[in-house]
């Protein structure tokens, strides 16, 4: 589905940059290194995972991409490599409890 509208169901990537309100900061900040064990790879998958159990519904806020330019040398290693292949699924699983998932089915 394509909308504008916050929803809990939406899922931030931060390609070119995602804003964040403070307290959803100060939230992840709290959380500590808690992602090491969980998404180590998948700072998306963290995010978005922080901003549900925190009540952030997340909202485009953009039509397009800022399309911001590359470092030079930046992408000899990306994560989209791992992730793309099967990573991320491993991530969401170890991340998302029963009950995150239970929250996302109702809000369906």
């Amino acid at each position: 589905m394509r909308t504008a509208q916050p929803s809990i169901l939406n899922f931030a990537t931060g390609v070119d940059g995602v804003r964040y309100p403070r307290e959803m900061v100060q939230y992840v900040a709290d959380r500590g290194t808690e992602f090491l064990d969980l998404a180590p790879r998948a700072d998306d998958v963290w995010l978005n995972h922080c901003a549900l159990r925190a009540g952030f519904p997340v909202k485009q806020v953009a039509e397009r991409s800022a399309n911001f330019p590359l470092v030079p040398g930046s992408q000899r290693v990306r994560l989209s490599r791992v992730n793309l292949s099967g990573g991320n699924d491993a991530q969401i699983a170890a991340t998302y409890s029963a009950e995150d998932v239970s929250k996302l089915r109702v809000a369906e």
